[in-house]
């Protein structure tokens, strides 16, 4: 079971045509979050953000082998580089 507060919505990939990951990396990408800056309505630690402004933005989704393989390979990317800060601190 899950939860949601006010304010919420949940993003769900259509199975076999969408990974989960792929699609979180797009979400959280530095073209996706300066979109939504350009769309934001409220203050700037509360985004009020519509579905149909989501909707607005391009997507990206490659066949579903390729987002598999190419988010695996930045999550081990992502996780190195924490690793490797990790040492130096």
């Amino acid at each position: 079971d899950y939860y949601f507060g006010g304010f919420m919505g949940v993003l769900r990939p259509f199975k076999n045509k969408i990974s989960s990951k792929y699609l979180f990396l797009s979400l959280v990408s530095d073209r996706f979050k300066d979109f939504i800056a350009g769309k934001n309505q409220g203050t700037t630690n509360i985004w009020n953000i519509t579905f149909n402004r989501i909707q607005d933005f391009s997507f990206y989704f490659p066949p579903l082998p390729f987002q598999e393989k190419f988010a695996s390979l930045l999550w081990e990317i992502e996780t190195q580089i924490e690793n490797a800060q990790k040492v130096e601190n």
